[in-house]
């Protein structure tokens, strides 16, 4: 079956993930955004298992797959490294003192930095778009783990990949408190590379898990039961996620530190995507024989992408470039940025995929940020 809510939920953690970027930037209370990209990871190493068994008959190489993962989100990536482009060139003049030649010159060091996804290999000083570290890390760590999948199959994705992933995320959160701030040092790495690597493993595990449930025969009360967890795991995780914001501003006492809010929620959020993944759960949406509901699904697939790319800079820009106006005002500013460029973004990536040659569709083999996957 094809489950709407995979997609659903992809574009309402983007739009939470708009909302942790603004707290970034001081506009709102702190905001965990962790185990949110965790959930993110965890989809693209559920998938990546998905891509190696279609492919068993007539294995696709590790090269191969990675070219073709890229080329799904290059297209948007590149439009909304244009976008970047020109918000960094003219706050780069017009509030920290450029000069046109320089700020240029900096802005194309940036998209290069963007567009090459090189965040995670040492290259992050010219960034432009922050959110990037996001699908570097994600070639990062399916570049380390996918050809070991390939390898060893289900035996590694079964055993040996959950364990990576529990080490990997509990030494980012042991060590540094949280999995905030993908750029910072953790044993000699950058801990984005850490989160991406262990997140991945973990959904690799979740495809395992997705198997052993797919194969049991639930009964109508066992399918609402396990919906109500479902809807429990993202309502609690997302709790979680809000709850030590509330503790941060003085809202509320907290009794644990912010390592166990994240650990928790990322818990409940993994519950949550091998449910979700299943699609045994009464929530489930089968849209397979629903056009309306297809194209709504392929849209939440692909605006989530082009939400994520389209937002940190735009907020950044306002908090930096209208700082002096009231709060009110730059959060509307935030929205009519943010939604220009999503409007853009999406745009102009399926244009430029669908005339683009090579970054087109033809060297796409299976999208997996569209309605094309399959659970159940």
């Amino acid at each position: 079956m094809r489950n709407f809510n995979i997609d659903l939920l992809r574009m309402v953690f983007a739009i939470l993930v708009v909302v942790a970027h603004m707290s970034v930037m001081d506009l709102i209370p702190e905001f965990v955004a962790g185990p949110i990209v965790v959930f993110f990871f965890v989809l693209t190493g559920y998938f990546a298992v998905a891509s190696y068994e279609r492919h068993k008959d007539s294995p696709q190489s590790a090269g191969a797959f990675l070219v073709s993962k890229l080329m799904r989100v290059m297209p948007y990536l590149i439009v909304a490294a244009i976008v970047t482009f020109a918000l960094q060139t003219i706050l780069q003049m017009d509030y920290y003192g450029y000069d046109p030649g320089e700020s240029i010159v900096s802005s194309i060091l940036s998209f290069f930095g963007d567009v090459s996804c090189l965040n995670m290999f040492g290259m992050g000083f010219i960034r432009g778009n922050v959110a990037v570290w996001f699908i570097s890390g994600m070639m990062f760590g399916l570049m380390v783990t996918y050809p070991v999948l390939l390898r060893y199959g289900h035996s590694f994705s079964s055993y040996a990949a959950p364990l990576i992933g529990v080490i990997c995320i509990a030494t980012c959160l042991r060590l540094t408190g949280s999995l905030y701030g993908p750029y910072e040092e953790v044993w000699g790495v950058t801990k984005g590379m850490l989160i991406s690597v262990g997140s991945i493993c973990l959904g690799y595990f979740a495809y395992e898990c997705v198997s052993r449930l797919g194969s049991c025969t639930l009964t109508p009360f066992g399918r609402r039961l396990l919906g109500f967890i479902e809807l429990a795991c993202y309502v609690l995780g997302v709790a979680m996620v809000a709850s030590w914001s509330w503790i941060n501003s003085g809202h509320l006492e907290g009794y644990l530190s912010k390592e166990w809010y994240e650990m928790m929620a990322i818990c409940l959020m993994f519950v949550g995507a091998v449910l979700t993944c299943s699609g045994k759960t009464s929530l489930a949406v089968d849209i397979s024989d629903r056009p309306a509901l297809v194209k709504l699904s392929s849209f939440f697939a692909t605006g989530s992408l082009a939400l994520y790319l389209s937002n940190y800079y735009q907020i950044y820009f306002v908090s930096k470039m209208m700082k002096t106006q009231p709060l009110e005002e730059q959060i509307l500013l935030i929205i009519a940025f943010v939604g220009v460029s999503f409007v853009l973004v999406y745009i102009g990536g399926k244009l430029l995929q669908k005339y683009g040659g090579s970054l087109g569709s033809k060297m796409v083999v299976k999208p997996d940020f569209d309605t094309s996957h399959r659970s159940g």
